[in-house]
């Protein structure tokens, strides 16, 4: 069984809707299911136009050094 949200819906203190993310094209990689295609809608703006995100390569559990992480490495 996989449990993987396919749509997102963001509303306003007064109940609004303001934006949408439909996830697509579920995968199972390493084991885990995830969303290759994202797609984000603002749903204030008139013609439909969103943000299509596409995920052409990922990995899952990698190690990674506790100074990425830091806001000196923010800085770069």
């Amino acid at each position: 069984m996989r449990y993987i949200p396919l749509k997102e819906e963001f509303y306003a203190k007064s109940g609004k809707l303001l934006k949408r993310a439909v996830l697509s094209d579920v995968v199972q990689i390493d084991g885990t299911w995830f969303p290759k295609t994202i797609l984000y809608e603002d749903m204030l703006k008139q013609g439909g136009d969103g943000t299509e995100f596409k995920i052409t390569y990922i990995r899952f559990n990698q190690n990674i050094p506790d100074y990425i992480f830091s806001k000196a490495a923010l800085k770069k």
